[in-house]
């Protein structure tokens, strides 16, 4: 009997022994996993994927609010625009631990340069010339150019098409329009363009009101200073002028540097798709290329901008007769029209304003329309003009 007893002790305590074993073996491995965990194993996300050409964010692989993080080695700009795997290393408290970059390319690449054409009938070009492709990643690009639709043999207005694709196979596309004419022909006529500067304003359907009794047309090159008058670029658009830019805000002080005239031209050319349903390809700059004002904010600056607005793919357009109504307001009708009508060239560009202020243009404008007509010049707009006017550039 005792020992039935004795044999039942012993094996509930074995049973015992192997439980409290278990559980030991369980929080040594527990403890020895926490341990681990903090200690050992790499806390980094791994296969991270970053977009070509763009900056690492630590957050994407680790939790920086609760770890002190420091990159002890991240992409250099070469890696962060290939494409593939790449190695960083980063210090997470105290100890360094690598983790993998996936560099991937999913964005389109950049067309620049592209512009509108005005080529002689029969003429060879490259169209290809002065355009670029700008892409976020390193490799191979191609730059194709469609001129199916081109019929060099025959004047008129046609659209060609640019795609740039890079070495990831992103694609992208522009198109632009060649006007192709016979220069010969051209030479021979006569021709103004009638542009106005600064509008829209209240005078500005005064001067359509004009231009369409005499069957006449103009360029308006427009900015932002008054948006209740916005409803007249619709207007001037539809009765067949050309809608160009000049300058959203025209404070000179858009000169102080690239950015910030380029920010001020595209706010203007998105109120001139608002209005027209198309951007512009054709600008002008407060007070010409050739302004001295600019001197005032950023040396050499006109010479930069000059150059870019090209690069983009614009014609900057400038004049060479002045009716000289920028010289003050309300200056006589009877000198707005001597200088206005005060050149006899075959291929004139005059410059006006459609400000509220100037009055007396809209009393000349008349005038020099039946001047202009009496001697047998074509009234045109810039949008597919052959030439450009361009004046010194002094900064």
């Amino acid at each position: 009997m005792e020992s039935r007893e004795t044999f039942r002790y012993q094996k509930d305590n074995k049973i015992r022994n192997i439980i409290v074993t278990i559980v030991v073996i369980a929080l040594i491995i527990g403890t020895a996993y926490v341990i681990y965990s903090n200690f050992f194993s790499n806390p980094l996300k791994q296969n991270v994927e970053v977009e070509a050409g763009s900056k690492l964010d630590i957050k994407d692989f680790i939790d920086t609010s609760k770890y002190k993080v420091t990159v002890k080695k991240g992409l250099t700009d070469q890696q962060a625009r290939t494409v593939g795997n790449h190695t960083i290393t980063l210090n997470v408290k105290g100890k360094d631990y690598d983790a993998t970059v996936k560099v991937v390319d999913t964005t389109k690449p950049v067309i620049k340069g592209v512009k509108k054409w005005h080529v002689d009938v029969n003429s060879k070009n490259d169209f290809k010339k002065g355009v670029s492709i700008e892409d976020n990643a390193n490799g191979k690009t191609t730059l194709k150019v469609n001129t199916k639709k081109l019929n060099m043999k025959k004047e008129g207005t046609y659209k060609i098409t640019y795609t740039a694709k890079d070495a990831s196979g992103n694609t992208a596309t522009k198109t632009t329009k060649v006007q192709v004419s016979d220069f010969a022909k051209i030479a021979k006529q006569k021709i103004i363009y009638l542009t106005f500067d600064d509008g829209p304003s209240y005078n500005t359907p005064k001067i359509l009101k004009i231009l369409k009794k005499y069957n006449a047309t103009g360029t308006f090159f427009v900015t932002g200073q008054w948006p209740e008058y916005f409803k007249y670029i619709t207007a001037a658009h539809k009765q067949g002028c050309y809608i160009a830019a000049h300058s959203y805000t025209h404070n000179f002080n858009i000169y102080r540097s690239e950015k910030a005239y380029f920010d001020d031209l595209n706010k203007i050319e998105e109120v001139i798709k608002k209005y027209t349903g198309k951007y512009s390809q054709d600008l002008r700059f407060p007070g010409g290329s050739s302004n001295t004002v600019s001197r005032h904010y950023a040396t050499g600056i006109m010479k930069k901008l000059c150059k870019e607005v090209e690069k983009r793919g614009y014609v900057y357009v400038d004049w060479n007769i002045d009716s000289t109504d920028a010289s003050g307001n309300n200056v006589p009708v009877a000198k707005l029209i001597a200088n206005g009508t005060s050149t006899y060239s075959k291929h004139l560009c005059l410059l006006m304003h459609d400000t509220g202020a100037k009055k007396t243009t809209v009393k000349a404008l008349p005038k020099i329309i039946e001047y202009y007509k009496k001697h047998g010049y074509k009234f045109e707009t810039l949008e597919n003009s052959p030439f450009v006017y361009h004046q010194r550039i002094n900064n």
